[in-house]
């Protein structure tokens, strides 16, 4: 007779736990199972999103292969749309620069390295900061190329780069002292002197001949 009490008690604090909190242990579950199915989900949607990406990629890649530039610039505009961001897209834009620049389009090509400056691979964004800033410097954008240079803190590995292309832009402004700096800071990266690399050579070269650089400061666009 005890143990049936017992039993009864147990069975009536498991009810009234259950009737007091059961409806909060049933959403959790149902929330742990949402979260769980929703994580699955979410990836194998990027895995099928990156699939779609990779063969945008590749039929681009053959456009330009078959120098089909109107659908290449299609299919860099979609990859553009439903991939922003990705890597496809970096390589996507950068590709299609690189053909406008081979047509002499220098506007369009700095439209399509516009949004790759601020890409996440920050290694990535410097090769695309620098393309625009070559390209704005044949442009005669002097002041644009500059900022391009100089809104965000060069990565490592591209600092002699980055520097070398500020000092281009400076010696053309006119702005020599400023440009000296750079190349020297240039030169530093890429371990001083004596010259170790050609670009290091280059470099050098130009911090000489700098003191005879009769550039006219270029007209502001």
């Amino acid at each position: 007779m005890r143990e049936d009490l017992e039993q009864q008690e147990q069975m009536a604090a498991i009810r009234g736990f259950w009737r007091d909190n059961g409806r909060f242990i049933v959403f959790a579950v149902v929330v742990i199972a949402l979260g769980f199915g929703g994580y699955q989900g979410y990836q194998a949607y990027t895995a099928h999103q990156g699939e779609k990406a990779s063969r945008l990629l590749s039929e681009f890649e053959q456009s330009l292969a078959q120098q089909n530039i109107t659908n290449a610039q299609a299919l860099a505009t979609r990859i553009a749309e439903d991939h922003r961001g990705s890597m496809h897209h970096a390589l996507a834009a950068m590709r299609m620069a690189k053909s406008l620049v081979g047509g002499g389009d220098l506007e369009k090509a700095v439209k399509w390295l516009e949004p790759i400056k601020n890409h996440s691979d920050e290694g990535l964004a410097w090769i695309a900061r620098l393309r625009m800033a070559s390209l704005l410097i044949d442009l005669n954008r002097l002041d644009r190329a500059l900022s391009v240079l100089t809104e965000e803190k060069p990565v490592e590995a591209m600092l002699a780069q980055v520097n070398d292309r500020r000092g281009d832009v400076l010696a053309l402004m006119g702005r020599n002292d400023q440009a000296r700096k750079a190349w020297q800071e240039a030169l530093a990266a890429w371990g001083g002197e004596p010259p170790k690399s050609a670009a290091a050579d280059l470099v050098s070269r130009k911090l000489a001949s700098l003191p005879s650089f009769m550039a006219e400061p270029a007209v502001k666009q």
